[in-house]
C-alpha cells in the first residue's frame, strides 16, 4: 500500500510530467464533406448528382476538429486540420489558386527569413479533389514546440476542393513511410530533435453537439483528465497509416469477420468505411437498405432502437452507439437516415474516424509503435 508521502511524490511528478505537454485547443467546424480519407471511393454514394436520377442531398453535416500552428519567422498562422490518415504538411501558397473561400491563410515565403527552397513537385489525392504544389522548408512551431527545417508543402493549386472547408491545410500525423515524398513528418522531426518529452500524442475530441469545447491535441503525452480506467494498447501492424489488429466485429453478439482484419485510426476522418463483403453483412444484420443514391438508409424511426456495434480491439469489446454510426441528412424529399460506415471497393482494411476517437480517448505512440484507446470522459 501506498503511503501517504509516496502518493502525493507520484502526483507531483504526475503534476510536473502534464505540465510539460504541449496542448492545442481543438476548434469544432460543421463540415459537409469528408475529404481526407485517401480511398475516391469511400462517400460516393452520398454524393450523387440529380442527373442520375436520385433525391439530390441537401446536407450532411458532421464536425472537423481544427488547430492552429504557425509556419516562417516571423510566424505566419494557419489553421489546420491533424491528420493521422497522412503524414505531410501542406498549407496554400500565396501563389496558388484559389476556387475556395479567399479569406483562407496562404504562405508567403518571401516574408520568412528562415525559408529555404525545396521546388519538388507534389500531388495528394483526396476524396474531394487533389492538391498539387512545391515542397519548400521553413520552421514550424505548433503550440510552443518548433521543428527547425520542417520540410511542407506549398499548395499552388486548390481548385478541386470544395469552397466551404473551413481550413486551411493539413497536418499529416502518419508514418513517415505514408509520404511518397520520404519528407519526414512535423511530429517525428519534434522527436528527432528532442523538442517533446515523450514521442507519444493523443486526442481527445468532443462529440457533445451543445459541447463549448472542440477537444485536446496534446504532444508529448496522454491527459487522464480526460478518459476513465485504464489503457487498452494494440500493436501497430504495419508503420504507414496508424493500422492496427481488428479481431472482430460483432452486432448482438453475432460475429461478423471471425477471422479479424485490420483496422486504421484516421483522425482527419469524420466517417467509417470497411471492405465491402463484412460491411454489408453487418448492415445487413442491423436491418439496413442498400440505396445507390444513399448508401445504407434506415427508417429514422427505428434508429434509437439500433443495438450497439462492438469492434473488437486485442479481445476487448469497444462499443459504437447507434448515435455514433447513423446520421439524419436532409433531401428534397425530405429526411433520410443514413450509416456512416461505407464499403470501400479499395481497401482491405476498415477505417474508424472521429466518432471512434471521440468515444475513446486515443494516445498514438511512435515509441512503442502501438495505439492505446481509453473511454473518453462525455
Amino acid at each position: 500500500m501506498l503511503s501517504v508521502r509516496s502518493f502525493l511524490v507520484l502526483c507531483s511528478i504526475s503534476a510536473i510530467a502534464s505540465e510539460h505537454l504541449a496542448r492545442i485547443p481543438l476548434l469544432k467546424k460543421s463540415s459537409r464533406v469528408n475529404i481526407i480519407h485517401h480511398q475516391k471511393q469511400l462517400q460516393q454514394a452520398l454524393f450523387r448528382s440529380q442527373e442520375n436520377g436520385g433525391r439530390e442531398i441537401l446536407w450532411n453535416y458532421d464536425y472537423l476538429y481544427l488547430g492552429n500552428i504557425t509556419i516562417g519567422t516571423p510566424p505566419q498562422p494557419f489553421i489546420v486540420l491533424f491528420d493521422t490518415g497522412s503524414s505531410l504538411l501542406w498549407v496554400p501558397s500565396k501563389r496558388s489558386s484559389l476556387a475556395r473561400n479567399s479569406a483562407i491563410h496562404k504562405y508567403d515565403h518571401s516574408k520568412s527569413s528562415t525559408y529555404k527552397k525545396n521546388g519538388t513537385e507534389f500531388v495528394i489525392s483526396y476524396v474531394s479533389g487533389d492538391v498539387n504544389g512545391v515542397l519548400s522548408n521553413d520552421v514550424a512551431n505548433v503550440a510552443g514546440l518548433t521543428a527547425s527545417g520542417q520540410t511542407f508543402g506549398e499548395v499552388l493549386d486548390l481548385s478541386h476542393l470544395p469552397p466551404d472547408i473551413h481550413f486551411d491545410g493539413i497536418l499529416g500525423l502518419g508514418y513517415p513511410a505514408l509520404e511518397s515524398s520520404r519528407v519526414m513528418p512535423f511530429f517525428n522531426n519534434l522527436i528527432d530533435q528532442g523538442v517533446v518529452p515523450e514521442p507519444v500524442f493523443s486526442f481527445y475530441l468532443n462529440r457533445d453537439e451543445n459541447g463549448t469545447v472542440g477537444g485536446e491535441l496534446i504532444l508529448g503525452g496522454s491527459d487522464p483528465n480526460y478518459y476513465t480506467g485504464n489503457f487498452t494498447y494494440v500493436p501497430v501492424v504495419r508503420r504507414a497509416y496508424w493500422e492496427i489488429k481488428l479481431d472482430n466485429v460483432k452486432v448482438r453478439n453475432k460475429s461478423l469477420l471471425p477471422y479479424g482484419g485490420s483496422v486504421v485510426i484516421d483522425t482527419g476522418s469524420n466517417a467509417m468505411s470497411g471492405p465491402i463483403s463484412p460491411v454489408f453483412a453487418l448492415h445487413e444484420s442491423l436491418g439496413f437498405t442498400w440505396l445507390p443514391d444513399y448508401g445504407f438508409v434506415i427508417e429514422c424511426e427505428i434508429i434509437s432502437k439500433l443495438p450497439p456495434i462492438n469492434f473488437v480491439l486485442s479481445g476487448k469489446d469497444f462499443p459504437l452507439k447507434f448515435g455514433d454510426y447513423t446520421q439524419k441528412a436532409m433531401t428534397t424529399d425530405g429526411p433520410i437516415c443514413l450509416s456512416l460506415i461505407f464499403p470501400d471497393i479499395y481497401s482491405e482494411f476498415w477505417l474508424l474516424g472521429e466518432m471512434f476517437v471521440g468515444r475513446y480517448y486515443t494516445e498514438f505512440d511512435f515509441g512503442n509503435n502501438r495505439i492505446g484507446f481509453a473511454n473518453a470522459k462525455q
